[in-house]
């Protein structure tokens, strides 16, 4: 059935579809057309807003009814609610129906139609949904599988469970981002699974089965099967380090890399190398065996959908050919592949659909159509979590198709029997699948299609399936197909034979292991490969030797599917003998198999082993047993963030049967006459941490005479944090006398144990005579521990000759915290400001503004004076200087870097009356830049809000609504003022008059409300606008802050507690003609209470927009600016836009290259951005460099930590582990905190780069940057 393109004249006449809540949202955007690189094909709007929006998933029906998935929770909707909806539209051409076919879905991230149900993956749900009265609206609902990937929650949803895709084996393959799966279970069997990491699970359509397919990918969003349910995946890049967008070919068993091994590989684990250099320095000589590889790689982008195209409704060219959506690239790919033994590798990437210039096309999932035309869901923009309305579905089409007739629902036997060569592929499913609904019947002619010599191989794989699945009607029926297919063993036709050794050994028949084994010697490499699989899946103990000669196949794949089977099958003592054979393939692989099985009966194979005459042998049998000593911490179900290869891997805790010998093994391994085998017995000791062998390393420390053992002895037993062993470390520490290598280990190792014990060590190290090494790692660790009592010692490093040790001491005293200085260390930090070390100056000027001692004024004026350090003294000078230090902050107005005049301007506004005369003097005699005007002026011109009605205080639950709220959204944000509520402490209290500090703004609230509680209080104000006007609303508060403009909330600080800058949320406001109301709500979790807001443009009374554009508007408006050609206008300098993001002493003053990494240069604060543009147009790239908390990337998003201790720290958290956490700040200093030390955690809504940031570039310099980050696309 043909469905037919709907033009957008047609689409903006159905107003009537709009989704909920719609009307509070900007007006839809029509999407701009699509171009096809291909002339013969065409591509047109099926539907768009208002029909449809956040489009995520499409599918359609044999009926040509579509059905399209609308995911407003990662759009315009923040929620952990399922408010999601499934639109469908009828067939038929003009006149279709559209209705919302299911609602209460969580973000619904794949969809297909089966067997007359349509089936959503919605995280955590995958559910399915029937319309059995025909109304277009399902009324029947079953959630099969229930925790299916991350809880609910407002945030996100990206890096989960997605597409799936049915195979012609009855089973569904599901697409699992990183996030992987804790305890999935099945509604139907109770079967269960979990994952940690990226991969492909699948289950039967009813939920039933549940199980691993394979493990080792990222995020990949989409299973594209092809015709004989090969799996290939296009998977996201970690952001910068090495594993960029790649194409892979997945086996069951299969493990990829991912995210650790991929870095320890020649290849990168690539079969063939992408565009990309690696990122790591290979460590091993060879490919890592222990992952299969992915076949090539193409930079950066965001791979979303995809699909095997197998239909007659586009040219026979594509059939066959994987597509992919690319989300970043803004574009549909058709990706040829090629065999290459058992696997494939890319013969070509095609980029067939694309987004005209000036268009944001996103595309997600694609659908074949019934027609054999594509679906193509388009999320609609290059962002998300954001208030807009987009989001399209297209078709992509053949003019001159003539699709095969279509089989009907109805059909009889024979035309089934036919429709399983069917050129489109849901003809011959659907063929399949009804024939296995009629039963034992339809087995004779099924056999004569197995037995149809002249039968394409596709036809007969489908009637070999459609036998394995009426096999579930009866145990005698199951002999009978089992007895069927095992004949086809034999076809000519290699794919055939596959098939049939991948349903034999998923069926698991035993009696047909022989075959399977003989199908290991088939002249066809994928035969053997389904073979080595299949095996290990039937748990074959007979075919164990087979396997064995399978592990020096010449094709890798085969080799690793062999050995991942006879880790299944555990036979240990026939493998035992491989570890000492002369076959290094062969050798390789076994013990491969022993260090990655956590199996007591592998252990007890190489423990012997460890006693071996060969000392190579004895060392290697250490090695393996340390890796398999102790299980892997149970995975929590937590994720381990975008970029866990910078972090080395967790070490295994949790003991097991194995664990005792294997320690015992090791424990003899360590007494080991040559050196070799007992250092690979100590590192092995390393690789799990548990106390098992605590009392041998520490014996042999006492007697190991190898300077090498030895010093391996006490890094492994730091690593284990061995308290018993930390007197001896603290002797040998101590002990002036001792090798000075053995006391710069010791010393590591007190340090990594830690502990008030380790802490005394420490202070008393802090002033003895060490190496320059061993002295910095106790200055540093002394910081790590706050070890206060060290700080006296530490005051003479100071002024030591290694300039490390001097940074060092600067930074840990700063640290430390100035009450634990001793006499004299103001004075010695006050030295490093000579220093010719810029980062010794930088260390001691930030010690000493953290002292907040007068004295270091004039040096910090004398610095800024001479244009040195100004941004890292501007802050001290501001808050230690009065009146006096006018000059020297106005003087700061004119530097380059925008940190600085921003800090200088935040000071000055106080003296506003007295500032702003000499300012605007400075610039109408150049004194100050011109092109700063527009910046400065903003940042001083007041619009303070001063009279407010205030009522309070109410308890504060932040999340909780309180009545004198609820009120005034029921009417568009008025408040009643005449109302009366009852407060927190039981008062009947109303609205009051509350004015803040008149230059300010500034509102004592704990004054007004006399408290200083966890309360909260609304504030309450009218902004007369004479038109529809932008504004933005700057605010400040001590702790929360809420803000309602006319009803709507436009903004929301979070739960956390924070202190009070002025200006520090910036929120965008539209005022509509007349009245506005503006409601606050302020919260306290304890001590200061305050809040202030201004709006510059407002007088106190009313507000009126500046006629002016801003300097944001100005920007953007110029780079975007196109010829009557549609190029820019200003299309910019890349070269120089390079400077203007690198060069310190640039208009930027080198800042974005010190937050960001480029092509491995730079800083790794926020996000890399060597492939920015491969997902971002012009338009993205503007937004978020001038909205930058717009969107924010995930694993970037900022975090504030507090501790029991009373330190904040504020930044985006990069690593968590069992005990700890890890927050990188704006300074690109990371702060570990210990769990057990945080008081409150609150997840922060703005970003860490601040916004402003370029509004005093010079048109040209801004659009030069923008041209530069264009150019960055991962190649």
């Amino acid at each position: 059935m043909s469905i037919p393109p709907l033009r957008t004249s047609i689409v903006l006449l159905l107003g009537s579809a709009l989704l909920p809540l719609a009307a509070q949202t900007p007006a839809p955007v029509v999407p701009k057309p699509l171009l096809v690189s291909d002339p013969t094909l065409r591509v047109d709007l099926f539907a768009t807003v208002p029909e449809v929006e956040a489009c995520t998933t499409v599918c359609a029906a044999p009926d040509g009814s579509v059905y399209v998935g609308n995911d407003v929770r990662d759009e315009r909707l923040n929620t952990d609610q399922p408010v999601c909806q499934i639109v469908r539209f009828s067939s038929g051409t003009m006149e279709r129906k559209r209705t919302v076919f299911a609602d209460k879905l969580y973000s619904p991230a794949g969809s297909l139609w089966y067997d007359g149900w349509l089936y959503v993956i919605h995280d955590p749900l995958m559910s399915r949904f029937k319309d059995t009265d025909g109304d277009g609206v399902a009324d029947v609902r079953e959630d099969l599988i229930t925790n299916l990937g991350i809880k609910p929650n407002a945030g996100l949803n990206d890096h989960v469970v997605s597409g799936f895709t049915l195979g012609m084996d009855g089973w569904f393959y599901i697409s699992v981002g990183d996030r992987g799966i804790f305890e999935a279970k099945s509604n139907k069997d109770g079967s269960m699974v979990t994952l940690q990491g990226g991969g492909i699970v699948r289950c039967r359509p009813d939920g039933s089965q549940l199980e691993i397919f394979s493990g080792g990918t990222r995020n990949h969003l989409e299973v594209d099967l092809d015709a004989f349910d090969r799996a290939f995946t296009r998977d996201n890049t970690d952001d910068g380090n090495g594993w960029w967008t790649r194409v892979t070919h997945h086996i069951e068993g299969g493990y990829y890399g991912y995210p650790f091994y991929f870095k320890e590989d020649t290849t990168n684990g690539l079969m063939a190398p992408g565009p990309q250099k690696p990122q790591f320095t290979a460590t091993a000589l060879s490919p890592n065996e222990r992952f299969l590889p992915a076949m090539t790689d193409f930079g950066g982008g965001s791979p979303t959908g995809g699909l095997v195209y197998m239909s007659d409704g586009l040219p026979e060219k594509y059939r066959n050919v994987p597509f992919f959506s690319e989300w970043g690239k803004a574009a549909v790919y058709a990706t040829d592949l090629a065999r290459e033994g058992a696997t494939y590798k890319v013969a070509k990437d095609t980029s067939l659909v694309n987004a005209d210039k000036g268009g944001d096309f996103r595309p997600m999932q694609l659908s074949v159509a019934p027609d054999g035309s594509v679906l193509i869901a388009d999320w609609g923009w290059g962002g998300w979590k954001a208030p807009k309305t987009l989001g399209a579905v297209w078709r992509l089409s053949w003019p001159e198709a003539r699709p095969a007739p279509r089989i009907a629902d109805n059909a009889p036997v024979p035309k089934l029997i036919e429709a399983l060569g069917h050129v489109d592929r849901d003809q011959r499913l659907r063929a399949e699948f009804a024939l296995v609904k009629q039963g034992e019947p339809v087995v004779p002619p099924l056999i004569e299609v197995l037995h149809d010599a002249k039968a394409p191989a596709v036809k007969k794989a489908h009637a070999l399936w459609a036998l394995d699945l009426i096999g579930d009607g009866s145990p005698e029926l199951r002999d009978k197909v089992t007895g069927l297919i095992r004949q086809v063993l034999t076809d000519s036709a290699p794919e055939i034979r596959a098939q049939a050794v991948r349903e034999l050994a998923m069926r698991n028949v035993a009696p047909a292991t022989d075959e399977i084994v003989k199908a290991l010697k088939d002249t066809d490499p994928e035969v053997r490969l389904q073979a080595a699989i299949g095996l290990g899946r039937m748990r074959a103990h007979g075919a164990v030797p087979a396997l064995i000669g399978a592990l020096s196949e010449e094709d890798r794949w085969i080799r690793f599917a062999a050995r991942v089977s006879l880790m299944k099958i555990a036979d240990w003592q026939q493998l035992a003998p491989l570890l000492k054979t002369q076959d290094s393939r062969v050798r390789e692989q076994a013990w491969l198999a022993f260090d990655s099985s956590y199996d007591p009966n592998a252990v007890a194979v190489l423990a012997p082993l460890v006693h071996d005459e060969d000392a190579a042998v004895r060392a290697h049998a250490a090695a393996a047993l340390g890796r398999i000593s102790y299980l892997p911490a149970a995975y929590p179900g937590s994720w381990w963030g975008t970029q866990p290869v910078k972090n080395p891997p967790p070490l295994n805790t949790v003991a097991y049967a194995g664990t005792s010998k294997a320690i015992e093994a090791l424990t003899a391994a360590l007494n080991d006459t040559d050196p070799t085998v007992a250092l690979a017995a100590a590192k092995a000791l390393a690789q799990g941490i548990g106390p098992e062998a605590l009392p041998a390393l520490r014996a042999r420390l006492t007697t190991e005479g190898d300077p090498g053992v030895r010093r391996q002895l006490i890094e492994t037993l730091g690593v284990q944090k061995d308290p018993e062993a930390l007197n001896v470390f603290t002797r040998i520490a101590l002990d002036e006398k001792a090798d000075a290598d053995f006391r710069d280990t010791a010393i590591a190792a007190v340090a990594n144990i830690g502990g008030d014990e380790a802490k005394k060590t420490i202070v008393k190290l802090a002033g003895a005579q060490l190496s320059h090494i061993a002295t910095r790692k106790v200055i540093e660790a002394a910081g790590e521990m706050k070890a206060t009592d060290a700080a006296p010692a530490i005051l003479p490093r100071l002024s030591d000759s290694d300039p490390a040790i001097r940074l060092a001491a600067a930074k840990t005293l700063n640290s430390l915290g100035h009450k634990s200085w001793a006499p004299g260390t103001v004075d010695a930090l006050l030295t490093l400001l000579d220093d010719k070390d810029s980062k010794i100056v930088i260390a001691g000027i930030e010690a000493l503004s953290n002292a907040h001692d007068p004295v270091v004024l004039p040096r910090f004026i004398a610095l800024a004076e001479k244009n040195r350090y100004r941004k890292e003294t501007v802050g001290a000078i501001a808050s230690l200087g009065g009146e006096q230090v006018m000059p020297v902050l106005i003087t700061m107005l004119g530097d380059k870097n925008i940190r600085v005049r921003q800090e200088a301007a935040k000071a000055l506004r106080k003296y506003r009356d007295k500032a702003w005369p000499i300012i605007e003097q400075k610039f109408l005699t150049n004194e100050l830049p011109p092109e700063y005007e527009p910046e400065l002026r903003s940042l001083f011109e007041s619009g303070t809000l001063v009279k407010w009605k205030m009522i309070g205080p109410f308890e504060n639950v932040w999340e909780a609504v309180h009545p004198p709220e609820t009120d005034a959204l029921a009417q568009s944000g008025q408040p009643d003022l005449a109302k009366k509520y009852t407060n927190a402490e039981g008062k009947e209290v109303g609205w009051n008059d509350v004015s803040g500090n008149s230059d300010t703004g500034l509102v004592d609230l704990g004054q007004v409300f006399h408290t200083n509680g966890m309360v909260c209080a609304y504030a309450y104000a009218e902004i007369d606008s004479p038109e529809e006007a932008d504004g933005k609303l700057l605010a400040g508060s001590d702790d929360q802050l809420a803000v309602w403009l006319n009803g709507k909330k436009v903004h929301d600080s979070g739960s956390g507690s924070r202190g009070f800058e002025p200006d520090q949320d910036q929120v965008d406001l539209h005022f509509k003609a007349g009245k506005n109301q503006l409601l606050l709500k302020i919260g306290n979790v304890s001590g200061t209470w305050q809040f202030a807001a201004r709006l510059p443009g407002f007088d106190g009374t009313k507000y009126v927009q500046s006629k002016e554009p801003t300097p944001e508007e100005k920007q953007r408006a110029y780079a975007l600016a196109t010829k009557p050609d549609g190029s820019w206008m200003h299309a910019g300098d890349p070269k120089k836009g390079e400077k203007v993001f690198r060069d310190p002493t640039g208009p930027l003053a080198g800042i974005c290259a010190t937050c960001h990494t480029v092509k491995g240069q730079g800083g790794q604060v926020g996000p890399d951005l060597s492939a920015i543009a491969a997902n971002y147009k012009r338009a993205d790239l503007i937004t978020s460099i001038l909205e930058p908390s717009k969107t924010i990337a995930l694993g970037f998003e900022q975090v504030m930590i507090e501790t029991t201790g009373g330190d904040t720290f504020f930044g985006a958290l990069r690593v968590q582990t069992d005990d700890s956490l890890t927050i990188v700040g704006a300074d690109a200093v990371k702060h570990v905190v210990k769990k057990a030390d945080v008081k409150n955690r609150t997840d922060m809504k703005t970003s860490l780069m601040p916004q402003g940031l370029t509004l005093a570039l010079k048109l040209d310099d801004f659009v030069n940057l923008v041209s530069f980050l264009e150019t960055l696309k991962g190649k």
